[in-house]
């Protein structure tokens, strides 16, 4: 092959693998049919050209896909490969591309401790190469992490780190990415003057602007302060524009698990329980399971109380108590607030021993069998 050959595919290569970056995704870069054709054909000119920066950049997209089809063995394959690409390219930037998605892989499957540990390798890399995009998502996950474990001061201090590195990026998107999640936490702790004053600011940042990938996320929070402040109109209004927008799956499951809540409180018990068997639907049909089971099943124990189907309830509730031990999972001191509340009313319906019994068997019911009777509830 002459070396003019040889220059353009090695363009064509990186070339198809930029392409694919730019190709409109719901679900933030997450590989579309489209996307992975450009993936894989790019792979394919990297492999012939023994192009190994070429072929770690695209064997870590690929990765991607894998990972939020919750198809975990073949992302940790992929990202193997990537890892082993970059270290004989030599590239830090790439080296710390592929670590930090293996970080990633572990958060998904809730392993704090090592998510926590690659994070952090793969941030002394990217700190080096001074990539602050990178950087500033290595952060906020370790963010997400300290949320996860109950950590606020922790979470606030990383959060406010990728904010300032976004800012210093000039990254107006992943800016108001950023402030959502300062003001998320604010919301979860009961600041919530400092959580509208955080998220106002994300939504008048990339609102009617091109950057507005996180705006859905910025109005369903916007709508969740305003419905735990008593303003149920505002909040239905915010829900309702979210879900009028192009959304993801974990988008479309929060906006609708806010409507039947105003649903529930405004007495549309019929309403309430289509909106919530929508956002079972959306987060069933994603890859955000996991994360959403807790808040989903609450909130279906939530109706059911209200429905007077405490035995239902309780086993609702000892199965999100079993999951979030299990993962080690600690939820927000405004939405435990609601959940023991909750809880409290369903310990008035039973007895102790009713109690008791009905609770260990919601604590040993599989994935399958819980959506079965959320599903029952929601009939």
């Amino acid at each position: 092959m002459n070396l003019s050959i040889h220059t353009q595919n090695i363009t064509r290569a990186w070339g198809l693998f930029h392409l694919s970056k730019l190709i409109p995704s719901k679900s933030y870069s997450v590989p579309t049919d489209k996307t992975k054709k450009y993936l894989e054909d790019s792979l394919s000119i990297a492999r012939n050209l023994n192009d190994h920066d070429c072929l770690s950049r695209v064997y870590c997209a690929l990765s991607l896909n894998e990972l939020f089809n919750n198809n975990y063995n073949s992302a940790q394959s992929l990202l193997e490969q990537s890892l082993f690409e970059a270290r004989l390219a030599k590239n830090n930037r790439s080296i710390g591309a592929a670590i930090f998605q293996q970080a990633r892989l572990a958060y998904f499957q809730f392993d704090y401790k090592s998510a926590h540990l690659l994070f952090e390798e793969s941030l002394i890399l990217v700190r080096e190469v001074g990539d602050l995009g990178l950087w500033a998502l290595g952060v906020s996950f370790l963010g997400m992490i300290s949320v996860d474990q109950g950590e606020w001061d922790f979470a606030k201090k990383y959060f406010e780190e990728a904010l300032a590195l976004a800012e210093e990026a000039r990254d107006r998107s992943f800016t108001s990415c950023y402030l959502t999640s300062l003001g998320d936490l604010a919301l979860g702790i009961g600041d919530f003057h400092r959580s509208f004053s955080l998220l106002s600011r994300a939504r008048n940042l990339v609102e009617d602007t091109s950057d507005d990938e996180f705006l859905p996320a910025i109005l369903i929070n916007l709508g969740d302060v305003a419905r735990f402040q008593g303003d149920f109109d505002e909040a239905s209004k915010l829900y309702k524009k979210a879900i009028s927008l192009p959304i993801n799956d974990g988008e479309k499951w929060l906006s609708w698990r806010g409507l039947s809540v105003i649903n529930r409180i405004l007495g549309q018990i019929s309403e309430a329980k289509n909106s919530l068997m929508k956002a079972l639907q959306s987060s069933r049909d994603g890859a955000g399971w996991a994360f959403s089971a807790p808040a989903l099943i609450s909130h279906i124990a939530y109706l059911a109380i209200d429905q007077q189907l405490t035995r239902q309830a309780v086993c609702l509730f000892g199965w999100v108590d079993n999951w979030n031990k299990t993962r080690g999972s600690v939820e927000y001191p405004v939405r435990q607030a609601e959940f023991d509340r909750y809880l409290a009313q369903a310990r008035e319906g039973l007895s102790e021993s009713e109690f008791n019994a009905t609770w260990a068997e919601g604590q040993s019911m599989s994935q399958e069998q819980i959506l079965a009777l959320a599903k029952e509830v929601l009939q």
